[in-house]
């Protein structure tokens, strides 16, 4: 079992602990699930509005995904296709985030070999949890503002409108309190975004449960959870940035003596992947790492058909780049959260979430045998001691009985 102190110390360890190839993974085929349904989604929808649409935002976009904030005057069904893409990619950072803040559990635990498998099992049957925990939030909001709503429609009534107004009014100090319960809910929301998968994980909480343990988090704690999440997010910006150069300067090792032995072919490779990755490739250059390897940018039709081939690979690496610095990003999110939540439950409580109770059954050695064999014996043995004492004392009876008679008959 790992030891913590419970303290904002334990934050700074969320960037080793996120730095694990199963909680990486985990993040990564999450973000690979909702980009692939996206990219499905969009180009489905321009298929179905007109090839030459299809034309147009390949030209534009190639495989890079697109922002609802950034979608342009493209069809309606693809604006509805590219305003559903965060959503998707919510439900999958959600799932992946509670299979990471399980995987990350076990290992404070003392339990390094918690398989993804295992976690999906867990996720499998606690899914309903953590959404139902934001559910259960907002449903909580619209029958808290379900009152003033219904005294509003009460008030348009022609004539007794005003009447009703009137006598409602007497109950403004109790609206009052409603209105500050209201508000309470959306910062519950809020700081659930965050916690839900994690609270999920480590307390093996249903929606209701998970919902009180974010109620006493932020009645109890809540300076806390502002100073621990800024510190995390300090740990974020600093551990993702420092991933990110890595990746870049380790890509730009690989691709550096190709560049210098074929620099043409290796221009028009990078000039292909950039139309396919949406000038993601351009964006990269402009940073300054590849500046001086002028690469061939509106490249579009290539003959070379090996060229192609390598140009689409280049794009897809990365795309695949880019998703790992993310998911890295997102474990961080995820450890962190849920070593937040165990401080903070242990600081509210005084509840340490990675002790295990002893259940376990005794075992018996030889030697507790032998040893009972012995008291048993002990035992008997005193049992006899006794008999055999009481023994004389009835035979001494015996004779002073017959004693008395026999003098008796004497005379």
């Amino acid at each position: 079992m790992e030891e913590l102190r419970f303290n904002f110390c334990d934050v700074f360890r969320s960037a080793r602990y996120a730095f694990s190839a199963k909680k990486i993974a985990n993040h990564f085929f999450g973000l690979a699930t909702a980009y692939l349904i996206h990219e499905v989604l969009v180009y489905l929808s321009l298929t179905i509005a007109g090839i030459d649409q299809v034309a147009a935002f390949w030209k534009q976009y190639g495989l890079r995904p697109v922002s609802p904030l950034a979608m342009g005057s493209w069809p309606a069904l693809t604006q509805v296709a590219i305003g559903i893409s965060p959503l998707v990619l919510f439900v999958c950072f959600f799932v992946s985030s509670a299979m990471v803040s399980k995987i990350t559990l076990e290992q404070l635990k003392g339990n390094p070999f918690f398989s993804i498998g295992e976690a999906k099992t867990f996720i499998a049957k606690r899914w309903v949890s953590v959404f139902g925990t934001l559910i259960g939030f907002v449903l909580i909001f619209i029958l808290l503002m379900l009152v003033p709503v219904t005294v509003g429609l009460l008030g348009k009534i022609p004539v007794v409108g005003q009447f009703i107004t009137m006598l409602t009014s007497i109950l403004l100090p109790l609206a009052f309190v409603v209105g500050l319960l209201a508000l309470y809910q959306i910062l519950s929301l809020f700081i659930g975004l965050f916690f839900a998968p994690s609270v999920v994980a480590v307390a093996d909480s249903d929606s209701f449960e998970t919902i009180y343990q974010i109620y006493s988090m932020i009645w109890n704690r809540p300076w806390r959870i502002v100073i621990y999440e800024d510190l995390l997010l300090l740990v974020k910006l600093i551990s993702t940035s420092i991933w990110a150069i890595f990746c870049l300067v380790g890509t730009t090792l690989v691709l550096l003596p190709i560049r210098l032995l074929i620099p043409a072919d290796m221009a028009q490779i990078m000039g292909q992947a950039d139309v396919l990755t949406g000038g993601l490739v351009s964006k990269i250059s402009d940073l300054g790492l590849f500046s001086s390897w002028e690469y061939v940018f509106e490249t579009t039709d290539l003959e070379s058909m090996p060229l192609k081939i390598a140009g689409f690979f280049m794009a897809f690496t990365i795309l695949s780049i880019f998703g790992l610095v993310l998911a890295y990003l997102l474990s961080i999110a995820s450890v962190g959260n849920t070593i937040i939540y165990t401080v903070l439950r242990y600081q509210i409580n005084g509840e340490n979430v990675l002790e295990e109770e002893d259940t376990a059954p005794v075992e018996t050695t030889d030697a507790d045998l032998s040893d009972e064999k012995i008291s048993d014996q002990t035992d008997t043995d005193q049992a006899g001691s006794g008999q055999g004492q009481a023994g004389p004392d009835e035979t001494g009876q015996s004779e002073t009985v017959s004693a008395d008679q026999s003098s008796t008959t004497e005379a």
